[in-house]
């Protein structure tokens, strides 16, 4: 509607706070620096695929640039997106910051896995699952000799003199 229709109605006091209200501040758009990532990230590959192709050793390893829309958390250095970085940063903050149990307390006592807790007993068990072999399949039984005459097709035993319809 126009302002002149709202002016003197009811509608007007609602009409005006729509005016009124701030607009949100428009993020400056960063795709040129994304593309120009992107592109680099394409001509990398292709170099690699060249030289594995062409039997030579691959150009070393360029890591990306990280997402400038990412916001760094403080804490554990990881980058999340501002919404979850809004719910991340005060967990990771009061997680990082949380005292760790005595040395003591942390090797004694009942385990999840239900062992005694003590490190040695952990270290055992752990060296006896890597080190496992599993014993090797038995082999095939040989199969069992056929008498002479015998071979298993239809025709031979449809012409054999014993076997009566």
């Amino acid at each position: 509607m126009t302002k002149a229709r709202v002016r003197g109605t009811e509608l007007e006091q609602y009409a005006m706070r729509k005016d009124k209200e701030p607009s949100k501040p428009v993020k400056k758009s960063n795709w040129r620096a994304k593309h120009e990532n992107f592109i680099r990230m394409v001509r990398a590959n292709r170099d690699a695929g060249a030289a594995a192709a062409a039997g030579g050793p691959p150009p070393p390893f360029v890591p990306s640039d990280p997402d400038p829309d990412y916001v760094l958390c403080d804490h554990c250095g990881r980058r999340f997106s501002p919404v979850a970085a809004d719910r991340h940063i005060p967990i990771c903050a009061n997680t990082k910051n949380r005292p760790r149990p005595a040395p003591a307390a942390r090797s004694s006592g009942p385990t999840a896995s239900g062992g005694s807790g003590s490190a040695g007993a952990a270290a055992e068990a752990m060296k006896r699952r890597v080190g496992y072999k599993p014993p090797l399949p038995a082999a095939p039984a040989a199969p069992a000799a056929k008498k002479a005459g015998q071979t298993g097709s239809r025709s031979n035993l449809a012409a054999s003199p014993a076997r009566r319809r």
